[in-house]
């Protein structure tokens, strides 16, 4: 009995070690986790994407850090976008994308269908305009002459494939055959995708739980991207050019199987003067996916909810987001705007400066804007 007893844990422990041998490693769990995300042409998938972590640059002695960036970063950096997406490619492509993007206290709706079958629609809601004159008309700091009516335009969508020019035809056309090739092209980057994980070191990927990970490294995503160049109609792109700017990149992405979930954190950190000029020092990106079903539902506006792009403008009074050409800033806001100017034109990014001006140049009058230019040399 007791031989028996030990044959029996023996044999037990053997066909243990032997399972566990056979079992999926993190990176094949891993690599099989991202080949059937990809691979899944009708779905329904819920996203977010917010700036995880920001450090501000201060610059170098050459490029000190502009401060107009550094206030407009600080401002948007606790910006969100949370949505769902929907998504059928069996037969034609059509797609359903409906977010809220959350920033400087509001919430900003979007939505849009599109079909790209025979005939290709895409469709853009209204509802979002109302909240982007609000910002425009708070930036521009003046009443309209002339409010929108937004209930005529409310729960509406503009039909923006409308196609009245024979070029804006041809654009669509060639939008068509983009997109209809995407489908062929999804699959070959797919499996790209699958062999470069494949052949990356097995102790980079780990498992606690039910979550694997992996960190890609500047190296390996500039390499990743290299082959996508590759076999793409992009032969010819200069991938170094653009990773040459970075003084470090990485791409950590965390994947759960049971969930059908993904969280990927970005991480870019660019060089000197560029770091000085975009104001940043480091940004972490995060981006949570997670798929809802793999069904969609998606349905194209019902023909009384489309409006022309000519219904529109009508609804939308010119002038209505700026305040109208009457519009122009005090001669105390011109002195100020002068001010701040002079004081941080050694410091500032010109190009950038000179492209704010030229946006807001009917806030000034003709004497103003010269001085302003003048100032800028």
């Amino acid at each position: 009995m007791k031989k028996k007893k030990i044959g029996l844990l023996v044999g037990l422990g053997c066909t243990t070690l032997l399972l566990a041998s056979c079992g999926n490693s993190p990176q094949k769990e891993f690599a099989t986790f991202i080949e059937e995300q990809n691979s899944q042409t009708v779905g329904t998938w819920d996203f977010n994407m917010a700036i995880d972590d920001m450090k501000l640059s201060e610059g170098t002695s050459s490029q000190p850090a502009d401060p107009i960036v550094n206030m407009i970063i600080t401002q948007v950096k606790d910006a969100s976008i949370d949505g769902t997406v929907q998504v059928d490619m069996a037969k034609d492509i059509k797609f359903g994308l409906d977010m809220k993007m959350k920033a400087m206290g509001m919430e900003i709706p979007f939505n849009m269908i599109g079909d790209f079958g025979k005939e290709p629609k895409l469709y853009m809601a209204t509802d979002m305009m109302e909240y982007v004159m609000t910002i425009a008309q708070s930036m521009a700091g003046g009443t309209p002459e002339t409010q929108p009516d937004f209930s005529k335009i409310k729960g509406k969508y503009i039909d923006i494939s409308e196609t009245p020019t024979a070029e804006s035809k041809k654009e669509w056309k060639e939008l068509y055959k983009e997109v209809a090739h995407s489908k062929e092209d999804q699959k070959e980057f797919t499996k790209l995708y699958v062999d470069f994980i494949k052949g990356l070191d097995k102790k980079t990927f780990t498992k606690e739980e039910d979550v694997i990970s992996h960190t890609f490294t500047k190296k390996e995503l500039e390499d990743l991207f290299t082959e996508i160049a590759k076999a793409s109609k992009e032969k010819d792109a200069d991938v170094k050019e653009v990773f040459k700017d970075f003084k470090d990149m990485t791409l950590k992405v965390d994947v759960n199987p049971k969930k059908n979930s993904m969280v990927s954190l970005v991480t870019l950190s660019p060089k000197g003067e560029k770091n000085a000029k975009s104001g940043i020092d480091s940004m972490t990106l995060k981006i949570k996916t997670s798929l809802k079903d793999k069904k969609a539902n998606i349905k194209l506006p019902k023909k009384e909810d489309i409006i022309s792009q000519e219904e529109f403008e009508k609804a939308m009074p010119s002038g209505a987001a700026l305040g109208g050409d009457s519009e122009k800033i005090s001669k105390e806001e011109f002195e100020e705007v002068k001010s701040m100017l002079t004081e941080n034109k050694d410091t500032m990014d010109k190009e950038a400066a000179k492209e704010f001006l030229e946006s807001e140049k009917e806030a000034f009058t003709e004497e103003q804007y010269k001085e302003l230019q003048e100032l800028l040399k």
